[in-house]
């Protein structure tokens, strides 16, 4: 058949749309004429009711177009799953759907584009919806969003009507997946952390991204923390040795700004170092160790007559001195560290004065009855006999 200057033509109607060709001496060629311009007007900027549809409407207008359901067609739209149906001429005429349709739906307000085998969602509600998106990136099914970028940013929307917060989820199926956030190295995992097998808070690490170590959990149903252990049994559990910072004595930071409760391991602290805890106004040492050795022994000077009120006894003679706690010229003991120490004092007294009474006090930095930490009492007769007053007493050295 002759067609355009040039041209043969091979079929009676277009390749893509099937719009019928006016034939040479055709008959009321003015037929086919209109019979393609209605099916451009159907093809053009497609527009349907709805996709869904199982029956023709009772009251079809000229012109309305619906998507048949793939499955259930009844009526005039049996036999006619998936294809397009438009009213024209008061009868429903059908044309398969082909790769690259673009058809709008109107009830669910979606633009949908024909692929290979069905139907894909392209618009919702005015915001671009595809299976994959790679931006500078090939995404894949597996990671259906690839982005390559040397920086990615998600801010709050408060200008255009958001509440001004800015909050990613990560949602799981069930307690035993994992929603997380990995970190890596050439492709290699190096930390994660998020919820990775369970509903606790996990923080792993590894070094080849094969074996990895679970570095801190926080448990969901308690809120406890653990660090190298994934089940805390307290507040904090740590499996392992802690450090604290070291300061020098007069360089720890103001305990009412470090606040209570707070520790600091002091290098300097007497002759050695020891850790400290402030209680909001002062830092206060810990002893080093359970039970150090400082040991002293010292007798007082036999014979010495006590005549006054608040007699001192010197102690004149002195057996052992470990650790260098007893100052001999100025008759006291000095506590070299923060410990608890045990003094023992026993004297004997040949006569006692008659009348009154005789006791013994063990005191603190000088000050007597305030700081008297025990005393003993014997009779108010004078005798001949010799009586023995003792006081034990233990006192605390715990500032820095």
């Amino acid at each position: 058949m002759p067609g355009r200057e040039g041209e043969t033509i091979m079929s009676e109607a277009t390749a893509r749309h099937k719009l019928p060709y006016i034939m040479p001496l055709q008959a009321q060629s003015h037929v086919l004429h209109n019979e393609a311009l209605r099916r451009l007007d159907a093809l053009v900027h497609i527009s349907v009711a709805s996709r869904a549809t199982t029956a023709p409407p009772t009251a079809p207008g000229e012109g309305e177009a619906h998507l048949i359901a793939a499955a259930g067609a009844g009526g005039a739209f049996a036999g006619h799953g998936g294809e397009l149906a438009v009213f024209e001429d008061g009868a429903w005429v059908f044309l398969e759907p082909a790769p690259g349709w673009i058809v709008h739906v109107r009830d669910e307000a979606i633009l949908l584009v024909r692929m290979q085998g069905g139907w894909t969602q392209m618009v919702l509600g005015g915001t671009v919806r595809a299976d994959r998106l790679g931006v500078n990136a090939a995404p894949d099914d597996t990671n259906r969003l690839a982005v390559k970028s040397d920086a990615a940013l998600f801010s709050h929307a408060a200008e255009t009507g958001g509440s001004g917060a800015m909050r990613l989820m990560l949602n799981k199926r069930v307690a035993a997946d994992t929603a997380s956030l990995l970190y890596q190295t050439g492709w290699s995992g190096r930390a994660e952390m998020g919820l990775a097998g369970n509903d606790d808070w996990h923080l792993k690490v590894s070094a080849d991204g094969t074996a990895w170590t679970d570095a801190l959990v926080v448990a969901g149903a308690t809120g406890r923390v653990g660090i190298g252990t994934a089940a805390p049994s307290t507040r904090l559990d740590v499996a392992g040795a802690v450090r604290v910072g070291g300061y020098m004595a007069a360089a720890l930071p103001d305990a009412a700004t470090a606040g209570a409760g707070a520790i600091a391991y002091v290098q300097d602290a007497g002759p050695g170092p020891v850790p400290a805890f402030s209680d909001g106004t002062a830092w206060h040492a810990l002893c080093r160790t359970g039970f150090e050795r400082i040991y002293v022994r010292a007798s007082p000077s036999a014979g010495q007559a006590l005549t006054g009120d608040m007699d001192r006894l010197a102690f004149g003679t002195v057996h052992a001195n470990e650790g260098a706690g007893w100052d001999g010229p100025a008759n006291r003991f000095v506590a070299p560290r923060a410990a608890i120490y045990q003094f023992n004092v026993s004297v004997r007294f040949d006569q006692l004065p008659s009348g009154g009474h005789t006791r013994l006090l063990l005191m603190r930095n000088g000050s007597s009855e305030g700081f008297t930490l025990g005393h003993a009492v014997i009779g108010a007769g004078a005798s001949g006999d010799f009586h023995t007053l003792t006081v034990c007493s233990a006192l605390e050295r715990d500032e820095v």
